[in-house]
C-alpha cells in the first residue's frame, strides 16, 4: 500500500488549496515583496498542472491537467473549480501554475513552459503570468497570503506607460516682453514595434531560465501602435500629465528603429507690455516630432519589466532643454562687384 496514491478524504485540511502571490521586479532590479494575487486578479482564475511523485517511480502520474483554480469567497481560499482534490497518503506532488486559465494553455511540461505566436495587440488586456515550480509537496502550508500550495507568479510580458510635460510654458527675457505656449497632442503612436512572438522557459536548478537576452523571439513584422491620447489636456504649464495607463508590450530589444512619434498643434502668444491678446500670435499645426524609444541606458523592454517614459516637450526650436532658441541676426555685406570696361563715353 505504501506505493499507492491513496487519499485521505475524511479531513477537510487534506483538501488541496492554493496560496497565490504576484511578484513584479522593479525596473531598477530592486527586490519587492510579493503582492497578493487577489489584489489585482481576484476575478482571474489560473491554470494548474501537477504531477504525482510516488515512492516507486513506476507509479508516477499526471495529477492535474490544466485544472482551473478560482477564488472561493466563502472560505477565502483558492480552490479547484468544479472538483475537489486531496493530498495523497504517500509520495508528493509537483505543481506548475500559469495565469490566466485558458482552454488552450501554454505548452507546459515538468521542465518547460512555452508560449507560441502570442499577439500582444490582439490580447492587450491579458497579463501573462507563470509561477515558480512548487515541488515535493505533501500538505497545505502558508507562505504568502493563504493556506495551500505556494504559487508565486511572474510576468511573462513587459509593460510601458508615458507621461509628458512642457520644458517651459512661458519665457520673460531681459527685454521684458513675454512669450507663452500652449501645446495640444493631436496624435501619439509607437512606430516599428514587434507585437507577436514566442517564449520558452526551461527549468534550471529549480528556477525558470529566461532567454539570455531577456526578450521574446519575434515572429512578426514591425507595426505602428496608435495610443489614445484623447484624455490628455492641453499642455499649458510645466506640470506632468499622464498620456496613458501602463499597457502590455512584447519584450524586445530597442535597436531596430522603434520610436515614438507625436503630431502637435502649438500656439504662441506674445505680450509686449499690454497683456496677452485673446488670439495667439502664431499657430503651428501638424507639427511632427519623434524620438527613439531606446538609448544607451534603455536597450530593451525586458521580460517582467515595467518601463515608464517621462517625455519633456520643447515648444519652440531648442537652444537647450531649459530655454528656447532666441531669434538673432547674422548681418554681413557682400563685396563690391568690380566691373572693368574699355568702353568710350562721349560727352
Amino acid at each position: 500500500m505504501a506505493s499507492c496514491s491513496s487519499m485521505e478524504t475524511d479531513n477537510p485540511k487534506n483538501i488541496i488549496r492554493f496560496q497565490t502571490a504576484n511578484y513584479m521586479q522593479a525596473p531598477s532590479a530592486t527586490t519587492k515583496s510579493p503582492e497578493n494575487y487577489a489584489d489585482s486578479y481576484l476575478g482571474v482564475p489560473f491554470g494548474v498542472f501537477a504531477w504525482y511523485k510516488a515512492e516507486d517511480p513506476a507509479d508516477n502520474t499526471v495529477f492535474m491537467d490544466n485544472q482551473k483554480v478560482s477564488y472561493n469567497s466563502e472560505d477565502n481560499l483558492w480552490t479547484p473549480t468544479g472538483t475537489t482534490y486531496y493530498w495523497p497518503k504517500s509520495g508528493s506532488l509537483d505543481f506548475i501554475c500559469y495565469s490566466p486559465w485558458s482552454d488552450v494553455p501554454p505548452v507546459i511540461s515538468e521542465n518547460s513552459i512555452s508560449y507560441s505566436g502570442w499577439d500582444v495587440t490582439a490580447n492587450q488586456t491579458i497579463d501573462l503570468l507563470y509561477a515558480d515550480k512548487a515541488t515535493g509537496l505533501s500538505k497545505n502550508a502558508q507562505n504568502y497570503y493563504y493556506n495551500g500550495v505556494p504559487v508565486l507568479f511572474h510576468h511573462a510580458l513587459a509593460r510601458t506607460s508615458f507621461n509628458i510635460k512642457l520644458a517651459y510654458s512661458e519665457i520673460t527675457p531681459e527685454t521684458g516682453d513675454k512669450t507663452k505656449w500652449e501645446v495640444t497632442v493631436d496624435d501619439f503612436r509607437l512606430k516599428n514595434i514587434r507585437t507577436t512572438g514566442n517564449l520558452t522557459l526551461t527549468l534550471d536548478s529549480g528556477e525558470w531560465k529566461r532567454p539570455e537576452s531577456n526578450v521574446w523571439t519575434s515572429n512578426s513584422s514591425m507595426v505602428d501602435i496608435p495610443i489614445d491620447c484623447s484624455s490628455l489636456p492641453v499642455l499649458a504649464d510645466t506640470a506632468t500629465k499622464k498620456i496613458c495607463d501602463p499597457f502590455f508590450v512584447l519584450p524586445q530589444t530597442l535597436d531596430q528603429g522603434q520610436k515614438l512619434a507625436l503630431k502637435l498643434t502649438i500656439k504662441t502668444w506674445r505680450d509686449s507690455g499690454s497683456g496677452y491678446p485673446a488670439e495667439p500670435f502664431i499657430t503651428e499645426t501638424d507639427v511632427l516630432v519623434d524620438a527613439s524609444l531606446g538609448s544607451v541606458y534603455l536597450t530593451k523592454w525586458g521580460i517582467n519589466q515595467s518601463i515608464k517614459y517621462n517625455l519633456v516637450l520643447i515648444p519652440s526650436r531648442a537652444g537647450s532643454i531649459d530655454t528656447p532658441a532666441e531669434i538673432t541676426f547674422d548681418p554681413a555685406v557682400s563685396d563690391w562687384e568690380s566691373i572693368d570696361t574699355d568702353a568710350d563715353i562721349s560727352l
